[in-house]
Formats: C-alpha cells, structure tokens, sequence
C-alpha cells in the first residue's frame, strides 16, 4: 500500500483576495478556490488562510517571494509575511518561489506569460482544465480565478524544484 504525502498548500494574493491550491502530490489536487476580501483584507485573508490551515493541515505552505517581484504591493507583501508568521507559529514548513523560478519552470513547456502558464497548468492538472479563462482582451481586467491558477503553477514549482526551497523572504 502506498502512504499518501501530506498535503501542500499554495498561495497566491490579489488585490481581491486570494486563491489556493491544496495538493497531495504533484498532479494530485485535493481543493482549489478563491478567498474575497472586501474589509480590513490582510486580517480577513489571515483569517481565511488560518481556516484552510485547520482545514488541510499541509505540512508546507507554498509562497511567490513578494521582496522579488517589485510590482506586488506593499499590502500583500505584509500579508505574505503574516502568512509567513503564522507557519512558524505552527511549525508548518514554509517554500518561497520568486516569479522568476515559476516562468523558468513553465518555459520547458513553451510558456512565457501568465495565460500560457495557465493553460500549461490546466493540461497538468484536468480538474483545472474547465475553469481556465478565457484569453483576456487589453481593456480586460484579469480573471479573479487566474489566482488558483498562480496558486497551482508555484505549487508545481514547489514540486519541480524542491531540492532549491527558500523558507524565507530575501
């Protein structure tokens, strides 16, 4: 009998909230959604994110290095870093990826901006395939469910490159 891996957990901030990606193995998804937030949003995605903890019990939470990618807001780098606390807190393993490692991963398969990422990502993982948006026009604001896309590609980061995993924020 093969012994199941306890499950990862990524992440991925917006300015709405966030999305998640809760996984068991690297082509195995547990649960994917999205979080809004609409009031005081660092202490309800806090709240939210400490829900889906109690919930999945991950032994690793998968973060993008906000400090690496200076057009990430000043908010939700402060919520990556309460994140951050709150795995120490809990002893849960913490893996930083920069948005760099995430699109040298995706470029083996041709992928070079966040909708290509996308559709690589929903021919890895087929419960995703379905919910991919569609292709925004340049007047478009991004799809709210591209965030469970982000979340699962720096999961299948995580699990490409986790012989490299930073536990913190540079």
């Amino acid at each position: 009998m093969r012994r199941k891996q306890p499950p990862i957990m990524a992440i991925h901030a917006t300015s709405h909230g966030f999305g998640f990606v809760v996984m068991s193995g690297p082509f195995s998804l547990v649960d994917w959604g999205t979080r809004d937030a609409t009031k005081d949003k660092n202490a309800t995605c806090l709240v939210k994110v400490t829900e889906l903890i109690n919930r999945y019990d991950p032994h690793t939470v998968v973060l993008e290095d906000p400090s690496r990618n200076p057009r990430r807001s000043a908010r939700i780098q402060r919520l990556y870093t309460a994140v951050a606390g709150l795995c120490h807190g809990r002893s849960i393993d913490l893996a930083v990826f920069s948005r760099d490692d995430m699109h040298r991963c995706y470029a083996t398969v041709g992928a070079v901006s966040w909708q290509d990422i996308a559709e690589a990502v929903g021919r890895q993982l087929e419960p995703l395939r379905n919910r991919l948006p569609a292709r925004r026009k340049a007047w478009q604001s991004e799809s709210r469910r591209m965030s469970i896309f982000a979340a699962a590609a720096i999961a299948m980061t995580y699990w490409q490159l986790a012989d490299t995993i930073r536990n913190e924020f540079m």
